[in-house]
């Protein structure tokens, strides 16, 4: 299902869509250049990512590129993301172990 997004055709089809992300981070470095901010490049490649990567895949233009909210930091109040990002922080691995499939093999056989 993925390798279907990079089907030489549709990477045709997004090119011109991929453009406009680019223009856009282009637009976005050119404003804090005239403004002589600085930029946070991490933050701005993970927004291009975030754009390319859902427009291709998804079909959606998100524009994180030209909004100034946090968008791609800002935590989530799903209740999925929220017990992943818990489980994230216990590293259960070291205090449960899994069966594995000759454990659990042997164990079905008995």
């Amino acid at each position: 299902m993925v390798m279907a997004g990079f089907d030489p055709r549709h990477l045709r089809a997004y090119f011109p869509s991929l453009v406009r992300v680019t223009q856009r981070l282009h637009g976005r470095w050119c404003k804090a250049a005239t403004a002589r901010a600085t930029i946070d490049l991490q933050a701005d490649l993970m927004r291009f990512t975030v754009d390319a990567i859902a427009g291709l895949a998804f079909g959606a233009d998100v524009n994180t590129l030209e909004s100034d909210d946090d968008v791609i930091q800002r935590p989530s109040t799903g209740s999925s993301r929220c017990c992943g990002s818990a489980c994230s922080l216990v590293p259960t691995w070291r205090y449960f172990s899994a069966p594995t499939i000759a454990n659990s093999t042997a164990a079905s056989s008995r």
